[in-house]
């Protein structure tokens, strides 16, 4: 066993301890039983006990402060800095951690801001002073077994959000820092691969491979690599730290030749930590580099060297700089792919290590074997897909990937040095085609992946325990091993094939959103969607709203969303459509997205929804339609809301406001 694993798995379990809110008072145990057994000379259990006491108070201190229910209340002026962009085609999401409110330096806070444009231009590092009200960041969840895309956040510590719209950000600058500078280098490369010959999709899948930007990459790109078992390679890892690092070697040849081994090792290390730290220090980044480290290291000091003990020093030093990684998606797949493949790409790996050739070429098979026995089910839990074709897919990339980086590493060099390679863009271009062309293939196969499935959260320990069972197995050769595993593969699939929801035969959904009013409705097994976007938009909600409720549609044998036709009736009766008046749950809704509905209508309505398409007079809309209740959309603009929905209290409307509560109907 290697010896920092149990220290490793000691300050994770003092981590999640700290997660699920056990009381600080609690560590005095640990740290008594500690002193104790080091009083009984047990050195190692006393420093594994007090592991995970050091997870703990680390996870204590990093942990965010709570929220400040007072800044809810005021609509006031902060100031902060981008860490992260995730763009969309009409809006986009930043985390900013803001330190100044008021022109006051604050403690500093994580918040999730929304902004429903695309303008104004911004980067990440770049220092923003907004007007905003911050609420605290609540559970984004709707409908049963929805995905809360903001538990994520949370784990991360963002304790705050907030809608802005653009006229709302005041000032912005790039902020001062050595490793903003560093990391705003990444600009430069996006902008050299930009300037190349190269396709529009190979350099849009070289920016991502080379600075970890993945908003290149058009959302048909990410789902042929989801399906066909690529998407590791989509996120820089030790693959791509591994042949930057072989790259570097070559470079430096000479510096060996001449005798300054040492020099060559310790500027490769240097390249690899600046490497890291352009493309913003993502986990699966800083483990490579750290194990990339450890072996440059063991290798000039000509020690012998332990894989296992390297990842498992990887994770401890992230751990205690950032305990938050742990719930992060990267950190997960990251280690847990290569603790698969050092686990099991060597024991079933069939050919023996004296057939050298024979055994590399197997070795590509088992490898990627290995890592998705690890990270399979974890991907499946999170995204709901699994790729049955993953081995040919990832055999042809691992021979194909590593040409195509180095050749896009040369061409930014080679850019950035004013030099052009028009014949090393066109070999990237082919190398890019051809991986993408079999990708695509792999993807069309019948059965090429299984998608819309739902693992409870219990399946994923079962599996992993029931994994642990089968490596034993593989060590030790003891049936018992075998058998176990075995016993707890079946009880999961028990559990889940019996897990099944209660749910009524019709419900109706309309969550808020900013950019559209997306009106859901749930008929036995069909999943209808009437929605105000623009036909060219239409099938990418759908898209979306696919992903986000994937569970919920899992669970209950729906296969996709379809969009309800303008005209319709149910053979129940229960839905019935006409334009925009629609009837469901007994209730009868208009949707109001321009002024010509200010009409009087044959049917009583129960809900007039009223939409970003409206800008007419509140009340007059209210005295000609006459509904029960008027539902305010999230998507109309923030002034207008606000002025609507003082409107409708002062004239004692019953009103509701999608921006504090969706409107749900079981």
């Amino acid at each position: 066993m290697p010896p920092l694993l149990p220290i490793t798995i000691a300050l994770i379990i003092g981590i999640l301890l700290q997660y699920s809110g056990l009381s600080a008072i609690f560590t005095f145990i640990p740290v008594c039983a500690s002193a104790i057994l080091a009083f009984k000379k047990f050195t190692t259990a006393a420093i594994v006990i007090m592991a995970s006491v050091l997870g703990f108070t680390i996870s204590s201190l990093h942990a965010p402060l709570p929220f400040n229910g007072n800044l809810s209340k005021y609509e006031l002026k902060y100031s902060g800095v981008i860490k992260e962009i995730k763009e969309f085609d009409s809006s986009r999401t930043l985390i900013v951690s803001i330190d100044s409110c008021s022109n006051s330096y604050c403690h500093p806070i994580l918040a999730k801001i929304f902004i429903p444009s695309t303008l104004p231009m911004l980067d990440e590092t770049e220092r923003i002073e907004f007007t905003a009200k911050l609420t605290p960041l609540q559970s984004a969840t709707y409908l049963p077994d929805e995905i809360d895309y903001n538990r994520p956040l949370r784990q991360q510590g963002v304790t705050a959000e907030a809608l802005i719209e653009p006229e709302d950000i005041t000032y912005s600058y790039y902020e001062p820092g050595i490793l903003n500078s560093i990391f705003r280098f990444r600009m430069s490369v996006t902008r050299v691969i930009a300037t190349t010959s190269l396709s529009p999709d190979a350099k849009n899948f070289l920016i991502t491979i080379l600075t970890g930007d993945k908003s290149y990459l058009t959302s048909d790109s990410r789902d042929i690599f989801s399906h066909t078992g690529l998407a590791h390679i989509l996120a820089l890892s030790g693959l791509h730290v591994g042949i930057l690092s072989w790259l570097i070697f070559i470079t430096l040849l000479p510096l060996h030749l001449t005798g300054a081994r040492r020099l060559r090792i310790f500027i490769t290390i240097i390249i690899l930590w600046l490497f890291a730290m352009m493309t913003g220090l993502s986990p699966s980044v800083v483990r490579a580099v750290i194990m990339a480290t450890l072996f440059l290291i063991a290798t000039m000091l000509e020690r012998v060297r332990n894989p296992f003990n390297s990842l498992c020093f990887a994770a401890i030093i992230i751990l205690l700089f950032s305990p938050n990684a742990l719930f992060t998606i990267g950190f997960q797949l990251s280690f847990i792919s290569v603790a698969t493949i050092l686990l099991f790409a060597e024991k079933i790996n069939f050919v023996k290590p004296d057939k050298k050739i024979a055994h590399t070429a197997v070795s590509y098979i088992t490898v990627s074997l290995a890592a998705m026995l690890g990270t399979g089910i974890v991907s499946a839990y999170y995204f709901g897909i699994f790729p049955i074709y993953f081995i040919i897919a990832n055999v042809v990339a691992s021979l194909l990937l590593p040409i195509l980086l180095g050749t896009g590493i040369i061409i930014v060099f080679a850019g950035a040095l004013g030099i052009a390679t028009p014949h090393l863009c066109i070999i990237a271009d082919k190398i890019y085609e051809a991986m993408e062309s079999t990708a695509e293939w792999i993807a069309s196969l019948p059965g090429a992946y299984i998608d819309g499935f739902y693992l409870t959260p219990i399946a994923i320990p079962m599996y992993f325990l029931a994994l642990l069972f089968w490596g034993l197995y593989l060590y030790k050769r003891r049936q018992v091993w075998i058998i176990s595993a075995t016993a707890i593969i079946a009880v999961s699939f028990l559990i889940i094939k019996y897990d099944k929801p209660k749910y009524t035969a019709e419900a109706l959904y309309i969550p808020p959103s900013y950019s559209e009013t997306s009106i859901i409705l749930k008929e036995s097994t069909m999943l209808w969607l009437i929605t105000t976007a623009h036909n060219i938009e239409t099938d990418e909600i759908k898209t979306k709203l696919e992903r986000k409720y994937q569970k919920y549609m899992s669970r209950r044998e729906i296969d996709s969303i379809s969009i309800l036709p303008e005209l319709y009736k149910s053979n129940s009766g229960s839905i019935n459509r006409n334009g925009n008046l629609f009837y469901a749950k007994g209730k009868t809704f208009l949707i109001v997205n321009s002024p010509d509905h200010l009409k009087k209508y044959p049917l009583p309505i129960d809900f007039a929804i009223v939409t970003k398409g409206f800008r007419g007079d509140i009340i007059q809309l209210h005295d000609s339609v006459m509904p029960d209740t008027i539902v305010l959309s999230a998507d109309i603009h923030l002034q207008r809301h606000n002025r609507y929905a003082k409107e409708l209290t002062a004239a004692k409307i019953p009103h509701k406001e999608l921006r504090r509560e969706p409107l749900i109907m079981n």
